[in-house]
Order: C-alpha cells, then sequence, then structure tokens
C-alpha cells in the first residue's frame, strides 16, 4: 500500500533547467509530459504526491499517436507503452505493484542521472527507486539532448545510469566515459543490448557495474543479467524473478506467467544458444525474405562483430520479387568489402543485406530506441 511516510526523493536539476511549475491535467485529466527538464521536475512532484496519498494519476510523455484513456479512478498510474509495436498503449498499475518492482537495494547516496521520461516504465521505475531510498535523480536541461545529460551527470557526480543500449553509444561518443567519473551501476533496457555493446560499455568503465535487463510495460522486470555477457541465463525461465516465470513458445516467442496468474505473450522472439537466452527480434520487426523470416538482431549481431562497426541497424525493404529484402546501416569506419565477406559466410542467403549503407547517425526514438522504420 502507498504510504505517505516514503523517502522525499531529492531533485538534482542543472544549472539550465529553470523554475518548474506543477503540470495541469490535459484532456481526459492526462497530464502530458515533455521532454525538458522541467517539465519532469514537474512530473516528479505530481508523482510524489500521487504515491504518498494514494491517488489515481495519469501521465503520457509528449509524442504523437496516443489515445488517451478514461480519466483514472482507482488508485494508482495510468501511462503509455512507447510504441514499439505500433501505437502506444495505455497501462494501469497500482501503487503496490509498482512500489513492490523498485529494488530493494539502494542508498540516499545514490544519484541517478535520469534520461527515460518519468511518464514511461523505465523512468518510473527510477523515480519510484529514489522514493523507496531517499536517493537523488539528476535532472538535465533536456531528455533529448544527450549532451545535456552528460553534462548533468558530470555536475552532480551521478553514480547510477539507466539507459537504451543506442543512448549509451552516443553518450560514449560525447566523452561521457571521463565525465561520468563517479558512476557504478550502469543499467542497460529497453531495447536488445547485443554483445558488441556490452563489450563497449565494458570497456569505458572498467570498474562499473553493468546490468542488463529485459522488462515490460505490463509485467514489469522479468528477466536480468551481470556477467557481461549478452542475453540472459536459461535458467531464468524457469526458476524466474518475483514470482515471474517464462518460457519459449513454438515459434520462440517469449511467454511470460505472472505472479497474479496473468500469462503475458510478448511478441519478442529469443533463442536458445546453450545455456543462454538471446534475443532475435520483435514480431513486427522480423523480415520475411520470400518466406524466410529473418532477425533484425541476428544480422546485426555479425555485422556489430567487424572491426571499425560503431552502429548498425537492419531493417526490411519492400521488394516485388521477395515481398522484402535485408539492408542494412552503419556508423564508423570499416573495409565494406570485408564486411560483405563475412556477412556472406556467417549468414544465411536470405540473411545477407542486399545493400549496406554507412551514414552518420542513426535515428533514435523519444524513447531513446532505435528507429526500425525505413520512413524514419
Amino acid at each position: 500500500m502507498a504510504s505517505r511516510s516514503l523517502p522525499s526523493a531529492r531533485l538534482l536539476a542543472a544549472r539550465d533547467v529553470g523554475p518548474s511549475s506543477i503540470l495541469q491535467p490535459g484532456p481526459g485529466h492526462v497530464t502530458v509530459v515533455g521532454p525538458t527538464g522541467a517539465d519532469q521536475l514537474a512530473a516528479a512532484a505530481l508523482l510524489r504526491d500521487a504515491v504518498a496519498w494514494n491517488r489515481p494519476l495519469a501521465l503520457i510523455a509528449d509524442e504523437p499517436g496516443a489515445a488517451l484513456p478514461a480519466p483514472p479512478v482507482e488508485p494508482g498510474l495510468i501511462f503509455f507503452s512507447s510504441g514499439t509495436t505500433g501505437i502506444p498503449r495505455a497501462h494501469h498499475r497500482g501503487w503496490p505493484a509498482l512500489l513492490a518492482e523498485a529494488s530493494p537495494h539502494g542508498s540516499a547516496d545514490d544519484r541517478f542521472l535520469l534520461t527515460f521520461n518519468l511518464a514511461r516504465y523505465a523512468g518510473l521505475q527510477v523515480i519510484l527507486h529514489c522514493l523507496r531510498h531517499g536517493s537523488s535523480i539528476v535532472v538535465p536541461a533536456s531528455l533529448r539532448d544527450a549532451a545535456a545529460i552528460v553534462a548533468a551527470g558530470a555536475e552532480h557526480g551521478a553514480t547510477h545510469l539507466s539507459v537504451t543500449p543506442s543512448l549509451v553509444k552516443r553518450l560514449v561518443q560525447l566523452d561521457a566515459p571521463a565525465a561520468l567519473r563517479d558512476l557504478r551501476q550502469i543499467t542497460l533496457g529497453g531495447e536488445h543490448a547485443s554483445q558488441a555493446t556490452l563489450d563497449l560499455v565494458r570497456r569505458c568503465w572498467p570498474a562499473v557495474r553493468i546490468t542488463t535487463i529485459y522488462a515490460s510495460s505490463e509485467g514489469g522486470a522479468s528477466f536480468t543479467a551481470s556477467d557481461d555477457r549478452e542475453g540472459f541465463p536459461a535458467a531464468q525461465l524457469a526458476a524466474g524473478r518475483d514470482g515471474r516465470r517464462g518460457e519459449l513458445g513454438h515459434d520462440g516467442e517469449l511467454i511470460v506467467h505472472l505472479a497474479d496468474g496473468r500469462t503475458l505473450h510478448t511478441g519478442d522472439h529469443f533463442e536458445a544458444a546453450g545455456d543462454r537466452i538471446l534475443f532475435r527480434g520483435r514480431r513486427e520487426d522480423m523480415i520475411n525474405v520470400g518466406g524466410y523470416k529473418v532477425s533484425p538482431a541476428r544480422v546485426e549481431r555479425v555485422i556489430l562483430g567487424v572491426a571499425g562497426v560503431e552502429e548498425c541497424r537492419v531493417i526490411g525493404r519492400l521488394s516485388p520479387v521477395l515481398g522484402e529484402v535485408v539492408t542494412a546501416e552503419i556508423v564508423g569506419s570499416v573495409d565494406m568489402a570485408a564486411l560483405r565477406a563475412v556477412c556472406r559466410a556467417e549468414l544465411a542467403r536470405p540473411e545477407v543485406p542486399v545493400t549496406i549503407r554507412q551514414v552518420e547517425s542513426l535515428p533514435l526514438s523519444a524513447a531513446q530506441k532505435l528507429v526500425r522504420t525505413e520512413a524514419a
């Protein structure tokens, strides 16, 4: 049950955030939370009070495509997924369930660098953790400015960083390892963390604890790993976490059985590889090449293993003959002939990209995830 005795998280704002004001409920009593530091400070105040007084609250990150829900009645929070399955979907979770997902391990000395909008599940996890332990949240001037995030973390000596794999690579390019010297914990979530990304983070922060987490808005955090290896241990499927258990369906879809008896079909596909469960891709991201289902994650894993490739995006492109063909975009300096040779050697013929294009950067969504549509 939500309690007024919870500690109050300290909010450490960057110098250029400016004053914040309490956000007023928008249409349908839904509060729209923008990406600026002032927006996040105001949302934090709403969340703090709603938890303390066990009140209903509805938040939505400022982005198009979400249908506003009915006004909240039951205590708890209505929030939206980040829209990886198309139009963002609303979810209602009671405060006790949300608070129970906050880690029991924490300290008032912890300083979390905010990279996720507080109206998203990942951002909620940060503030609820800080409320539980009286920790601090470092609020940058804008969540959509990687340089501002690094500057705020350096200014306030951030010790914890929860971030998408795509964004952490941008932070590294901005010399974040030198600026964020006080980091003790980096948690990667929101999208797949490849072995290349884990190796990069380990090289940049040799002493930090690195955790990858698989979580969903509907089911919470289900599986984690902190051993610098891609995926998560196969033993976790049956053993579960906080009452959750997982299994792989006949087509590799991850099915999560929740502690309350619900069964969640995630739409995420995995494969068992020895003692590891490895991500293959989301159902809607799979590329259908003449009936052969290509996993973008598998192709990206091969490409990212080639020296000089820093980032990679594999997407499908419409083909009048095969339905779709595989295309790739890469960031980095690489011998393209050698890259194509590796693809031909390690991938099945339908998986080999028909085009590989070098680009300056890859597009990220408002949720700091890699955009996987050609139109982007």
